[in-house]
């Protein structure tokens, strides 16, 4: 039996957003940016989005935000900023999504197009609710 090439591989471990927050948060040295490794990885809207979810560092992000957007500042002084602004803290916050909405039609668009999700709410935005309901009524939903 022959394995498939991709089941072999293994995927790289991309920590540098983690170390770089460790730093911000924990560590404070100030350094990591100093690397050019950690300096292409560093990205200003993904470390404030992911301060931001501790309700701590909200002021601080806002800040920065309003600063970046009226003139541009550029990453490394984000950075120090950061770690000289953000209180010292080890605990781990945690990251808030988007709850998903559960359309029983988008599940209806789903099982009678067979299609994708993203294209039944596509169909669903087109179309709207009454074109849904004409294809329960005639179909019962299904195909």
């Amino acid at each position: 039996m022959v394995k498939r090439k991709s089941l072999n591989k293994q995927k790289k471990k991309n920590d540098h957003l983690w170390e770089i927050l460790d730093d911000i948060k924990w560590h404070k040295t100030g350094k990591l940016l100093d690397n050019e490794e950690f300096f292409k990885k560093f990205s200003p809207y993904l470390v404030l989005r992911i301060l931001s979810m501790d309700r701590a560092n909200l002021e601080v992000v806002n800040l920065i935000n309003q600063y970046q957007n009226d003139s541009h500042i550029d990453n490394k002084m984000i950075y120090t900023i950061l770690v000289d602004l953000i209180p010292k803290n080890k605990g781990f916050t945690k990251y808030i999504k988007q709850e998903k909405v559960k359309n029983e039609y988008v599940n209806i668009i789903m099982g009678y197009f067979e299609c994708s999700r993203k294209d039944a709410e596509i169909y669903l935005d087109m179309q709207g609710e009454n074109w849904v309901k004409e294809i329960m009524n005639e179909y019962g939903g299904k195909r």
